[in-house]
């Protein structure tokens, strides 16, 4: 397996972290040396492509295949040709030269997906739309729907990061003929580099952690509910809440958050950490008492994988993915509860929470396996 050529396409921005971290992690996985199995591979990106990414692709002997990384000349004659014919000429051009044996993941279904000369793999991250409509415009929605209909009509291989997810698409788009395959991304993590980050000294223990984007659905609003209740118990300790901030500072549900911060006095119990290298934001969570998961929706939580890899415990939103996501170390509450979430808060402090020692890297092994029974099959 060693001489034939996987392609991944790393083709975007920072907009969504999410799902280059999701390609980048592929990449990771199956430079692993499991029986001699590793895959050659070659990356796609762009000029929006973080440098972060970049520089941690460079590491892993990949080849990394800049698509906009050529002449002006070269540049105009892609850019008019895709405007005429709707296809991305370059990516065809450099994917077709390769001669890869598999394409992955690609998110949305398009005509230059048939001039691919190699199989395409799709990925599906999630429904959220589906279920929680009120966060999404009506364009927006038509949007995915479109995009939906399209991989559900067109894909011949389709890959969900959870059987939750699977059943939703089957309930939404049963008939679809594609092959459906269930691939449960893991984090690798280097738990010296973690072990020897110096923190700073502002943040002080005791700590919980709450790793997500500043998106509604994440449910933040709930963990500080939290913090107010153990207050009202004579309860202090401290929440970080990592992310960027910047880009949601204007938004009204961030000003909703900073709202009740100041009118219920929690600022001495609440850090937003602003965007943070991963070193430092894995660095944070290894120390924190119990990592928070709150979300009213996932698709297959990387901070939860996270938590996992570093064998830390998890207070989770009682839904259908996190419950299938965690088997052990965790305590599940009503995502619409405080007090429930106040009360494991509280068990945690006390240290009632026992955390059981998991080999996590089998998980690792059992996710290789499955990208690459995926990536091969016929």
């Amino acid at each position: 397996m060693g001489k034939s050529r996987i392609g991944i396409l790393m083709v975007g921005d920072s907009e969504w972290t999410g799902g280059l971290y999701y390609s980048l992690n592929i990449v990771k996985l199956l430079r692993l040396d499991f029986n001699n199995l590793t895959p050659d591979i070659a990356v796609f990106c762009n000029s929006s492509t973080p440098n972060e990414i970049i520089e941690a692709l460079k590491s892993l002997s990949v080849e990394i295949v800049n698509v906009n990384d050529h002449s002006l000349p070269y540049k105009a004659y892609g850019y008019i040709h895709r405007k005429i014919s709707g296809k991305n000429i370059r990516l065809i051009k450099e994917i077709n030269k390769r001669k890869i044996k598999a394409l992955f993941p690609l998110t949305s279904y398009s005509i230059e997906n048939t001039y691919y000369k190699t199989k395409c793999i799709h990925w599906l991250y999630d429904f959220q739309h589906k279920f929680l409509p009120q966060l999404f415009t009506k364009e927006e929605i038509l949007k995915r729907d479109l995009e939906f209909s399209a991989v559900a009509e067109n894909a011949l291989d389709l890959v969900f990061s959870s059987n939750d997810s699977r059943s939703h698409f089957l309930r939404f788009y049963p008939n679809s003929k594609a092959r459906l395959h269930v691939f449960k991304f893991v984090s690798l993590i280097n738990r010296q580099e973690i072990e020897n980050f110096e923190l700073k000294k502002s943040y002080h223990h005791p700590f919980f952690i709450v790793s997500n984007q500043f998106w509604k659905h994440k449910n933040h609003m709930v963990v500080l509910q939290a913090l107010s209740v153990l207050k009202e118990r004579n309860i202090e300790c401290k929440v970080l809440f990592t992310g960027n901030i910047k880009s949601y500072s204007t938004n009204e549900f961030f000003v909703e958050l900073e709202n009740f911060i100041k009118e219920n006095d929690l600022s001495k119990q609440v850090v937003f950490t602003g965007f943070l290298p991963r070193n430092e934001q894995l660095s944070l969570m290894n120390n924190a008492l119990a990592v928070i998961q709150p979300s009213f929706f996932e698709g297959w939580s990387t901070v939860v994988e996270d938590a996992k890899a570093l064998n830390k415990y998890v207070l989770a939103s009682n839904i259908a993915i996190n419950n299938e996501q965690l088997t052990t170390n965790a305590a599940f509450f009503d995502p619409e509860s405080p007090v429930e979430l106040a009360d494991q808060m509280g068990l945690v402090l006390n240290g009632s929470m026992n955390i059981e020692s998991v080999d996590y890297s089998l998980d690792v092994r059992n996710a290789f396996n499955s990208i690459v029974d995926i990536l091969y099959s016929k």
